[in-house]
């Protein structure tokens, strides 16, 4: 760990920046995000590219005086000059007037997609280490852990199970094929600039998609050292570097994290020590963006991960001999191009993980390797002034390794039509029809419905109505496992009814109501055989609710924030003594709420999450109650000026109240803990 030491550590969680380096976003009349805008720097001859929200961030190369000309086909080109640092730009762009009513539907219906998104930006200088924390800031999401640092950790949306999340890394799947999860403790916080959930229009990821899509949005433009120590033995260091030159763009990550992780709880009022918790990550990651010409650019992504930790066990049954070594590797290459009646890409995509466990106390030593490889086009063509297709074809080829004698693959094939049609100028309707077979497996047509309703008043701004027909496929750990796999399983199959409003109050606020229900059934469940379990398609449940978002910036007194309640009713609805209880793990209340403060060169951070009480599991006379809990994380961070460079140091303190709780039975989460980040940008601002 020495020789890695002097490089750095954790960045983290907030919702709103600061950053070393100018950023914006472009946008068209409706003040809607245009994708892939050419961004030239016309004294140095370097170009940038927006991303498909229109956000972009400028490095240091970019400085005071330089001229910059905004070029997207359709639009009139835009120069803008750089007149400060650390700045916040919005860029409008205007329709060309031969295309203007054209260009004006085309991103009004861009706007339409974006409705019911939730986007969480983090601050690069924040407090809080652990990717879960920013993730508790979405609304309908709960994070089932298995204790501490080293637990595996999961993404639960409306309370559903963790197998209907899909989760996205920059666009590329990383969802694994093995159990149909994402173990979120595979990525690194520092990793992370933002994140995306949608809830609605998501018809087109396919099977596994049925509660929502999490895109983890990578970091970009840093050049920095960090470093971190905290409660617990917690250690890490990571290094961002970014190089820019014309029209070629790099950015890379490496660091390390290592927690010794044991920490106290109580069970049945005694006090015990949780030990065998140690987690060590270590991370690498890396993104080339190059712009061959005005129409065409290319991008290549990497990460790797390599995790080495603790299985601690359930607080009374402690192991402390059971070890778990896991790997996560993918690779993306990104071709895109723009023309005058639309964009696309094709993308080719390899993802790679294995996981060795051991366990001596029951002579049990596992290895699984699971290799995923995808070629996915997409294609948006503008056919007329009203009408958009979108076009979505997927190959992907999945492998399953069990040890050195078992090997299961199969082929999927995934095909995605849609057409945005506006037939006046505040009513858009968009249908979508999605096919998906995998030869001698499963094959399955699903569809949605979505129109959205604008407003051009000053409170009302839109409402969205949406139904789709959702679905997943069985794992290889459904049909193969051993002992217990069925390879009769069906297709689990959600119906999901979404209706979204955005209200904006003033300047300062966004409201966001969204009400949802969703009717599963032939959901897979293992029950016991006469020495096994296996899984059936025997569960049946219905939920349904409402989350209500609030968005706050106050410019004026640079605070921002944001706060979410959400509503969850479920019910089982499977024939039996359980019929009509609430779900296992489904917390009826959860809330959230999240502020930032930053004036000048300080930088203060609240967060305050909310969990109602929970069935862990059923039982007689009465079941066995996860008792609610409330979690408070804060930070301070001030900024130094040192040799023209800036360093920012960061106290945080998570769990605050010393609270002890537990998100999966049996598995208590860390107590208080204390962390110093210390942040040096090595590049002039």
């Amino acid at each position: 760990m020495k020789k890695i030491f002097p490089l750095m550590i954790i960045l983290i969680n907030s919702a709103f920046s600061i950053s070393n380096y100018n950023s914006g976003k472009v946008v068209d009349e409706n003040q809607n995000g245009i994708p892939v805008v050419y961004i030239h720097d016309l004294n140095k001859d370097i170009w940038k590219i927006t991303d498909f929200d229109g956000n972009f961030y400028l490095n240091e190369s970019f400085q005071i005086g330089d001229t910059l000309e905004f070029i997207h086909i359709g639009y009139h080109k835009k120069k803008v000059i750089i007149n400060g640092k650390n700045q916040r730009m919005t860029i409008p762009l205007i329709p060309k007037t031969l295309r203007l009513s054209e260009i004006t539907f085309t991103k009004n219906i861009e706007q339409s997609a974006k409705n019911n998104e939730v986007k969480i930006v983090k601050n690069e200088y924040s407090s809080n280490s652990v990717t879960k924390n920013i993730i508790r800031k979405l609304p309908g999401i709960s994070i089932k852990s298995y204790g501490g640092p080293a637990g595996i950790s999961s993404i639960n949306i409306d309370g559903g199970t963790s197998t209907h999340t899909k989760v996205l890394v920059d666009g590329f799947d990383l969802t694994n094929s093995q159990n149909s999860q994402m173990d979120i403790s595979q990525l690194p916080a520092p990793f992370i600039k933002s994140i995306h959930f949608s809830n609605y229009d998501i018809n087109k990821y396919g099977s596994g998609s049925i509660d929502g899509v999490v895109d983890f949005k990578p970091w970009a433009n840093s050049n920095s050292v960090t470093i971190g120590y905290g409660s617990f033995g917690h250690l890490s260091s990571n290094m961002k570097l970014n190089f820019h030159h014309k029209k070629f763009s790099t950015d890379f990550l490496i660091g390390y994290r290592k927690d010794d992780g044991n920490y106290s709880y109580t069970w049945k009022n005694k006090s015990y020590e949780r030990k065998n918790n140690d987690f060590e990550q270590k991370y690498f990651s890396g993104r080339i963006i190059t712009i061959l010409t005005k129409r065409v650019y290319s991008k290549l992504f990497l990460l790797r991960t390599e995790q080495d930790r603790g299985v601690a066990g359930q607080k009374w049954s402690p192991n402390l001999l059971a070890r778990r070594k896991d790997n996560l590797f993918t690779s993306a290459f990104t071709l895109g191009w723009n023309f005058k009646k639309g964009h696309g890409k094709f993308d080719l995509i390899y993802r790679n993980s294995n996981d060795d466990y051991s366990n001596p106390n029951i002579n049990v030593n596992s290895y699984f390797e699971n290799i995923t490889s995808e070629g996915k086009l997409n294609q948006d063509y503008h056919f007329s002034e009203k009408v958009k297709l979108i076009g979505n074809v997927s190959l992907k080829n999945e492998v399953l390794k069990m040890n050195s004698t078992n090997f299961h693959k199969r082929i999927l094939s995934k095909n995605t039509f849609s057409i945005l049609y506006k037939p006046i100028k505040n009513i858009e309707l968009k249908p979508t029809v999605n096919y998906e077979f995998s030869p001698n497996n499963f094959d399955k047509i699903s569809y949605s419905f979505g129109t959205t309703i604008f407003s051009n008043t000053k409170l009302f701004k839109s409402i969205s109505l949406h139904y789709a027909n959702l679905y997943r496929f069985p794992s290889f750990n459904d049909m193969y496992w051993e002992p217990g796999g069925n390879q009769e399983l069906r297709t689990e199959k959600t119906d999901v009814i979404n209706c979204s409003s955005k209200f904006k109050l003033n300047n300062f606020v966004e409201i966001n109501v969204n009400l949802f229900y969703k009717n599963s059934k032939d959901l897979v469940q293992w029950i016991p055989q006469q020495s096994y379990w296996q899984p059936e398609n025997i569960a049946k449940t219905i939920r349904y609710g409402y989350k209500i978002l609030v968005d706050w910036n106050y410019n004026p007194f640079n605070l921002a924030g944001n706060f979410h309640y959400d509503r969850l009713i479920s019910e089982n609805k499977v024939e039996g003594n359980y019929y009509n209880k609430s779900l296992r793990y489904v917390p009826k209340n959860i809330a959230s709420f999240n502020v930032q403060w930053q004036p000048k060169r300080i930088n203060v951070n609240l967060q305050i999450n909310y969990t109602d009480k929970q069935i862990s599991m059923y039982d007689y006379p009465n079941d066995v109650i996860l008792e609610p809990f409330l979690i408070i994380n804060s930070s301070f961070g001030y900024s130094f000026d040192v040799f023209k460079r800036s360093l920012f140091a960061v106290i945080s303190v998570e769990n605050i109240l010393d609270k002890e709780y537990e998100t999966i039975y049996g598995y208590p989460e860390s107590s208080r803990v204390y962390k110093l980040t210390i942040t040096y940008n090595f590049k002039k601002e």
